[in-house]
């Protein structure tokens, strides 16, 4: 998709959202009067916690909803069609990591996998589905570990997914060979189950236990439809219907130029059912048009699944 082709298509879907989307119409009517020439409003991500998120009238096929680390309730995401959320992730995932066919997909999700409601799940068990093979961990570690270990595991590509809490533990516990063929990705926070670390040590630390050249990541949440990845550094790359804007941390509605740090807003075309324009909770830096890095939370907002560690 060229940049012309992404400008033309997020018009489209602005106009149809402010006139579709009571809560987005609403937004923009309270904010219109500040923002600046040429940008889109961003919806507050709480308003996914507060308000029912569609654009149009239909039935939900299925209701992702984040975890709710804090107690102070959850974020739900209406999905109008869920072949459509598998076939975009699959696009998504395939264009860094090669083909699903050809590779293990390996999941380590506890928090994740005792719900039935997790957008992650879903995804990573919709590539199980498509790949070579693959299969899910909660705490079974041993299990895991072995599987690991099979012969197979060096000759061919495996992909692990993996919350960092639960990363770290299994790292501890079992510690692994050199692989080359081995890619970790990292997805989720300590969820209060570890001590905060910064992220450049738990990347330490995970290399140096699980016998690989770096960490791998995964940039998503409930809210959006897309995700973005990392092959290292923290710096992740958006697929061409994403775009990140970088806003003022005190100024919501100032927009900052590349290599500045403030709030990570995200435009999401795959969020055409619900809204395409959300102001994260997220710290980010834009490094070009399609590359940008996390940096951690903003102060005071409310920790999530999704928590990033500050680097």
């Amino acid at each position: 998709m060229s940049q012309h082709e992404f400008t033309t298509i997020c018009e489209e879907v602005y106009q149809l959202q402010v006139k579709n989307n009571p809560i987005y119409k609403k937004w923009v009517q309270l904010i219109d009067q500040h923002l600046e020439k040429g940008h889109y409003p961003f919806l507050p991500i709480n308003q996914f916690k507060q308000n029912e998120v569609k654009t149009g009238i239909w039935q939900a096929e299925k209701k992702f909803e984040s975890s709710s680390t804090t107690g102070t309730g959850v974020s739900i995401h209406q999905i109008n069609s869920l072949a459509f959320y598998e076939q975009l992730s699959q696009i998504g995932f395939e264009n860094e990591f090669g083909p699903l066919r050809k590779l293990t997909i390996l999941a380590l999700l506890p928090g994740y996998l005792e719900r039935n409601n997790s957008s992650l799940v879903h995804m990573v068990n919709s590539f199980i589905k498509q790949a070579k093979s693959g299969g899910f961990y909660i705490k079974n570690f041993k299990e895991l570990n072995d599987q690991l270990s099979r012969p197979y595991a060096s000759e061919n590509k495996v992909i692990l997914f993996g919350v960092s809490h639960a990363l770290l533990d299994f790292a501890e516990q079992f510690p692994q060979n050199k692989n080359p063929n081995l890619t970790i990705i990292e997805t989720g926070g300590m969820k209060g189950l570890r001590k905060e670390i910064d992220k450049s040590e738990m990347h330490s630390i995970l290399i140096a236990n699980l016998g690989i050249n770096q960490i791998q990541g995964e940039y998503g949440m409930t809210e959006l439809l897309s995700q973005a990845y990392s092959k290292s550094d923290g710096i992740y790359q958006c697929p061409p219907w994403m775009k990140i804007v970088i806003s003022d941390i005190n100024d919501p509605f100032k927009i900052l130029p590349m290599n500045k740090r403030g709030r990570i807003n995200v435009i999401d075309l795959a969020n055409c059912d619900t809204c395409s324009f959300i102001a994260t909770d997220d710290l980010g830096v834009k490094l070009s048009v399609n590359w940008f890095k996390v940096l951690g939370r903003v102060q005071d907002s409310e920790a999530r699944g999704c928590n990033q560690l500050y680097v």
